[in-house]
């Protein structure tokens, strides 16, 4: 399979530089993309599982970064759901429909055990 990434990369790249992210965001953002283009590359030239996590994990934490930007920036909630969208179109043409960009909700905190310690015999 010959797929490029870089269309849908320089896509969210194009429109992340056009948007007015602040310097911590925009580094975040930044270091992540510059690492996913070979990434795909090494996915979909050897299907390793190790590529798809770094994949995720990097995808991830972009779109985390701009979540959080969102928060305090009006513009910033349809900027993030079109890089999303980018980056499930990129992840469904290389054909992991599975690698889905969207941030993982945190997990729920376990209730503490109650148990009740034996008697001695």
């Amino acid at each position: 399979m010959n797929v490029d990434p870089l269309l849908e990369l320089a896509t969210v790249e194009s429109l992340l530089e056009a948007a007015d992210l602040p310097e911590v965001p925009r580094r975040t953002v930044a270091w992540c993309l510059k690492q996913l283009p070979e990434l795909y590359r090494e996915l979909v030239r050897t299907y390793e599982s190790r590529y798809a996590d770094r994949i995720l994990s990097l995808t991830q934490g972009l779109l985390k970064a701009l979540a959080e930007w969102a928060k305090t920036a009006p513009q910033g909630q349809p900027l993030t759901e079109v890089v999303a969208a980018q980056l499930r179109a990129l992840h469904a043409r290389v054909g992991f429909p599975g690698l889905d960009p969207r941030p993982k909700a945190p997990p729920r905190p376990k209730a503490a055990s109650k148990r009740t310690p034996r008697k001695a015999s």
